[in-house]
C-alpha cells in the first residue's frame, strides 16, 4: 500500500498530454549534455513508450526533467528570447512542478522503486536548487543523494567492475560488485554509464555545496575508486570499457600520470566536464589536507609531499590544452547563425571557461598546501625561501590563466555576437547582453581565490624597494586583472546575493593589505593567515 501523502495526492493529476510533455522534455535534452546528465534522448523517449508502465521512467524523473526543461527557456542565454513562449500552454508552473518531483521522490524511495530514476531526480533537483540561489535546499538533498549512491555502491565502480561487462568476463552471482544491493546489476554498458555519472554528478554537487555554503561534507570519507566519466555514447556503444580511465586515486599519487587520454583515442570520447570533476576533486583534497596542516597534524608522503605540486600542475594543465579549448572557429562558420545556434555554441564555451577557472582554482589550492607543508623547514634557509618563491610565481600564473579564460570568453562571445547580428540583424538582444542577464554562481565563487592572489601580487611590487618598468608593466596588469574579477563577482552577486559575502572578504584583503602597506609592513599574505606562518617569503 502507498503511503499516505497529502502532497502526492495533490499533484498525482496527469495535467501535461504526451505530446505536449515530450515537448518540454526536448526542451531539457537542449542543455541536459553540458550539466552531464548522462540520459539520452533516444532511451527516455523509448521507455516513457513502453507499453509496460513499470520500464518507464520514473514520474520523479519525468517532472524533475519538466522542472529543468522549463527553467532551461529562462537561464540558457540566447534561447530564453528565442523560445521562451514556445512552452507548451498546458506546461505546470514551476512551483507545481516541484511538488509533483518532490512528491514522488518521496513515493519512489518509500517503494524502492526504479532508484537508479530517483538519484537523477534528486541530482536534477539539486542543480535546479544550486541554480536559483536555494543553497540550504540544495546542500539538504545533494548530501542525502551522496550518501545513497554510497549505500548502491556506486562509488566503487573501477576498472575491474567496468570489465564485468565485457563479453565473456560475467562472473558467477555473488562475485559482482552489484549482487546483493539495491540496483542489481546493470542490464547494458549504457547502465553501466548512467551509474557512473550518477556517483560522479551527486559528489559533484555535494561538494560544491559544501565549498559555498561552508557546510560539512556528508558523504562518506572513503575515498571513491569509481573512474572518471565519459560521454554516454561511449558507453552505450561500449567503447568506454576498452578505453584507459583515470581514477581519484591516479589523480593524487605522487608520480601523477598525464592525464589526457592516449593520441590515438577517438575524438570525442572524452567530456569536458570531467575537468571539472578532476580540478573539484583537487580542490577538495587540497582544502581536507590544509585543514589537517593547519591543526598541526603532519602528513605523510603518501597524502601529500611538495614535491607532488609541479607534477600535478602539469597534468592538470594538459587538461586545460587538450580537453577545454576556449577558441572554436569551425563553430563561427556556420552560417547563417540563428540565435538558438549561438545559444549552442555559447553554452559549452561558458562550461570550459569555468572549467579553465576551476583547474587553475584547484592549483591555488594545492599552493598554498604545498606552501604550509614548508613550515617544516628551517626558517631562514635558502631551500625555504626558494621553495616559497617557486610556490608563489606557480600560484600566480594560476591566478593569471583564469583571468586569461575570462578574457578568451569575452572576445568569443564578441566574435559570436557580431556573427550572429549579421546573419539575423532583425534580433530584439545580443548575445552578450543575453550573457550578462545569466551570470554563474560557480563562477563567481571561484573567482575569490584569485582576487585574492592578484591582491598579494599588486602589493609585493608596491613594497619592492627597487621598482623597474617591467614590474610597474606587471602591477597595471594585475591591477586590470583584479578589477576584471571584481566586476565579474559584482555583477554575479546581482543575481545570486550570497556573492556580496565573497565581495565583501576580498574588500576587507585588500583593506589589510593596504594598511600593512602604509606602515611599510610587508602585509600577511592570506596563504600565511591560513598556515600560521608569520614570515615574508621575499
Amino acid at each position: 500500500m502507498p503511503i499516505h501523502d497529502p502532497l502526492l495526492h495533490a499533484v498525482q493529476v496527469q495535467d501535461m498530454p504526451p505530446a505536449d510533455r515530450d515537448k518540454v522534455i526536448q526542451i531539457f535534452f537542449t542543455g541536459s549534455q553540458r550539466l552531464g546528465c548522462p540520459l539520452l534522448p533516444e532511451r527516455v523517449f523509448a521507455r516513457l513508450r513502453d507499453p509496460d508502465e513499470s520500464k518507464h521512467p520514473h514520474p520523479a524523473l519525468v517532472n524533475a526533467m519538466l522542472l529543468v526543461g522549463q527553467a532551461f527557456t529562462e537561464w540558457t542565454p540566447g534561447y530564453s528570447t528565442a523560445e521562451k513562449h514556445h512552452l507548451p500552454a498546458t506546461c505546470p508552473s514551476a512551483q507545481v512542478l516541484l511538488a509533483k518531483t518532490q512528491a514522488y521522490l518521496n513515493e519512489s524511495l518509500s517503494r524502492v522503486d526504479r532508484m537508479l530514476d530517483y538519484l537523477q531526480a534528486s541530482i536534477l533537483l539539486s542543480y535546479y536548487f544550486f541554480q536559483t540561489g536555494r543553497l540550504h535546499e540544495g546542500s539538504m538533498i545533494s548530501s542525502a543523494n551522496s550518501r545513497m549512491t554510497v549505500t548502491c555502491k556506486l562509488h566503487l565502480i573501477d576498472q575491474s567492475v567496468l570489465e564485468e561487462m565485457l563479453p565473456g568476463h560475467a562472473p558467477e552471482f555473488g562475485q559482482s560488485l552489484w549482487d546483493n544491493t539495491l540496483l542489481g546489476r546493470p542490464q547494458d554498458t549504457y547502465e553501466l554509464g548512467v551509474r557512473i555519472w550518477t556517483f560522479w554528478q551527486s559528489w559533484y554537487y555535494d561538494a560544491v555545496f559544501s565549498l559555498i555554503g561552508g557546510t560539512p561534507l556528508t558523504r562518506d570519507p572513503v575515498t571513491p575508486t569509481t573512474v572518471f566519466p565519459r560521454p554516454a555514447k561511449t558507453y552505450e556503444s561500449g567503447l568506454a570499457l576498452r578505453l584507459q580511465n583515470t581514477s581519484f586515486r591516479e589523480l593524487y599519487e605522487n608520480n601523477p600520470p598525464q592525464i589526457p587520454s592516449p593520441p590515438d583515442e577517438p575524438e570525442g570520447s572524452s567530456h569536458p566536464l570531467a575537468t571539472y570533476l578532476k580540478g573539484l576533486a583537487l580542490m577538495e583534497r587540497a582544502n581536507k589536507l590544509l585543514g589537517k596542516v593547519n591543526a598541526g597534524l603532519p602528513l605523510d608522503d603518501t597524502e601529500f609531499s611538495p614535491e607532488t605540486l609541479h607534477n600535478l600542475h602539469a597534468s592538470v594543465q594538459c587538461l586545460l590544452t587538450e580537453h577545454l579549448p576556449i577558441r572554436n572557429h569551425e563553430m563561427l562558420s556556420v552560417a547563417p547563425l540563428t540565435k538558438l545556434d549561438a545559444a549552442k555554441i555559447y553554452c559549452p564555451l561558458a562550461e570550459r571557461v569555468v572549467g579553465h577557472v576551476f583547474i587553475n582554482t584547484a592549483t591555488i589550492q594545492l599552493c598554498r598546501l604545498s606552501r604550509a607543508l614548508t613550515v617544516s623547514l628551517p626558517a631562514e634557509s635558502d631551500s625555504r625561501r626558494q621553495a616559497l618563491r617557486s610556490i608563489r610565481m606557480l600560484e600566480l600564473s594560476a591566478a593569471k590563466g583564469a583571468v586569461r579564460a575570462i578574457r578568451l570568453f569575452g572576445d568569443e562571445v564578441r566574435k559570436l555576437d557580431a556573427r550572429m547580428r549579421g546573419s539575423a540583424p532583425g534580433v530584439n538582444t545580443t548575445v552578450i547582453q543575453e550573457v550578462q542577464e545569466h551570470p554563474c554562481l560557480l563562477l563567481g565563487f571561484l573567482l575569490t581565490s584569485v582576487c585574492m592572489v592578484l591582491v598579494d601580487n599588486i602589493q609585493s611590487l608596491k613594497l619592492s624597494p627597487s621598482p623597474t618598468p617591467e614590474s610597474a608593466t606587471e602591477m597595471r596588469s594585475s591591477e586590470n586583472d583584479l578589477r576584471l574579477c571584481i566586476a565579474t563577482i559584482e555583477h554575479t552577486a546581482s543575481s545570486f546575493p550570497l556573492l556580496a559575502i565573497q565581495s565583501k572578504k576580498i574588500k576587507d584583503y585588500q583593506d589589510r593589505s593596504n594598511r600593512a602597506l602604509a606602515s611599510r609592513q610587508a602585509p600577511r599574505w592570506e596563504f600565511e593567515r591560513r598556515a600560521g606562518l608569520d614570515d615574508d617569503i621575499y
